[in-house]
């Protein structure tokens, strides 16, 4: 999903409930952990999608799938990150009148 597909915060929280039970009863299953990944890019939670891409990598080391996802999650949150940062830099110099 971190290609951009949409999913209500109220859907993406019932995804990620289950999600994490399905991790957690199958901690040594990729699938889950990469769905995981999934619905938080969805959600634009970059930090968890990395987390759950991570564990998913761990499970099946080197699977070009994941590691390409992984790094599209990487740019995407350096690229909201540099928004922020320019944002913040703005925000200090502005002069209120």
């Amino acid at each position: 999903a971190a290609d951009g597909h949409k999913l209500s915060k109220q859907n993406g929280a019932q995804a990620l409930d289950l999600l994490r039970q399905a991790t957690a009863a199958l901690p040594q299953e990729a699938g889950p952990w990469n769905n995981l990944g999934n619905v938080h890019a969805a959600l634009q939670q970059w930090k968890e999608a990395e987390q759950a891409y991570r564990a998913s990598l761990a499970l099946q080391p080197g699977a070009a799938e994941v590691v390409h996802v992984l790094e599209r999650v990487r740019a995407t949150a350096a690229g909201c990150l540099a928004r922020v940062d320019g944002a913040l830099v703005e925000l200090t110099t502005a002069t209120c009148p």
